[in-house]
């Protein structure tokens, strides 16, 4: 058992000094190199304010349009809502004098 465990980290270890020593290597070979010029750089930084600004105007298009069909949503419902309350304050008013009517005029009540 102790002899598998020593073996697994000798090639543990050995593997990590390889590891190791490749990261060293390859550090101090490289060299700066610049993918773009400032000019480049530029014209990256303002596509991408281009682009970010495009992003804002449509999130506030969606907004609005959303706020706008809640709105009107809501308007019809209170219309709607509005519309059946008085259709039904009339009946009942329709009524309570219909039946004042008949009491004045000396109606009995239906049984």
């Amino acid at each position: 058992m102790m002899k598998r465990f020593m073996g697994r980290a000798l090639f543990l270890s050995s593997g990590l000094c390889v590891a190791c020593g490749l990261c060293m290597l390859s550090s101090m070979c490289v060299v700066p190199v610049y993918a773009q010029s400032a000019g480049q750089d530029m014209k990256d930084a303002g596509h991408a304010t281009k682009n970010a600004a495009k992003d804002t105007a449509h999130g506030v298009k969606r907004g609005g349009e959303t706020a706008y069909h809640k709105t009107e949503h809501g308007t019809t419902t209170a219309y709607h809502k509005t519309a059946h309350g008085t259709n039904k304050a009339y009946h009942a008013t329709a009524h309570g004098v219909e039946k004042a009517g008949d009491k004045v005029a000396g109606k009995p009540a239906p049984q």
